[in-house]
């Protein structure tokens, strides 16, 4: 096997393993990499200060990645996360409209990933609708009927939960 030698960035220890039992440092605890770029973010000296705009923009995505999910960023929803219905009016294509259609329109322009859409689902007791993509494959959210609020689906809580389903965002109105 290849021996590897490495001087670690935590200490002034040079060490010499195998490729395969490599370590960065001794007793360092694993964090996710967005706890990762925002810890080194926060301790970055006057040498990357030009590197600036591109840390910016680094830490802008790895705070965005832990924000909560909210019903709002799939669907248009009003300022206190009331889902809206589309006006029957409604012109995307108008720049500024007025009345409900601009609420509509700013709501619309707040969604992150574009796509997403409330769907009845098959009958079933506890729920009743989901937040859902065009194809009906991934469940963002569940109405509970018994409840009388969406819930959000199993092992989704951050953003960052969401890469694995290679979602397109729109970051603009995000970082």
């Amino acid at each position: 096997m290849k021996k590897q030698t490495t001087t670690s960035e935590f200490s002034n220890e040079t060490e010499t393993s195998t490729c395969a039992n490599a370590r960065l440092c001794a007793g360092t605890k694993l964090v996710s990499m967005t706890n990762f770029v925002l810890q080194e973010y926060e301790k970055r000296n006057a040498y990357y200060n030009q590197d600036d705009k591109v840390l910016s923009k680094i830490k802008k995505y790895a705070e965005f990645l832990k924000q909560p999910i909210s019903i709002w960023q799939f669907i248009p929803c009003d300022l206190d996360g009331n889902i809206l219905e589309k006006p029957n009016n409604y012109d995307d294509k108008i720049i500024w409209l007025e009345g409900e259609n601009r609420v509509y329109q700013e709501a619309e322009y707040r969604v992150v990933f574009p796509g997403f859409m409330v769907m009845e689902t098959r009958p079933n007791p506890e729920y009743s609708k989901s937040i859902s993509d065009s194809n009906s494959l991934l469940n963002v959210f569940w109405f509970s009927n018994i409840t009388q609020q969406w819930i959000i689906s199993k092992g989704l809580r951050k953003i960052e939960d969401l890469v694995i389903f290679g979602l397109t965002a729109n970051l603009e109105a995000c970082i």
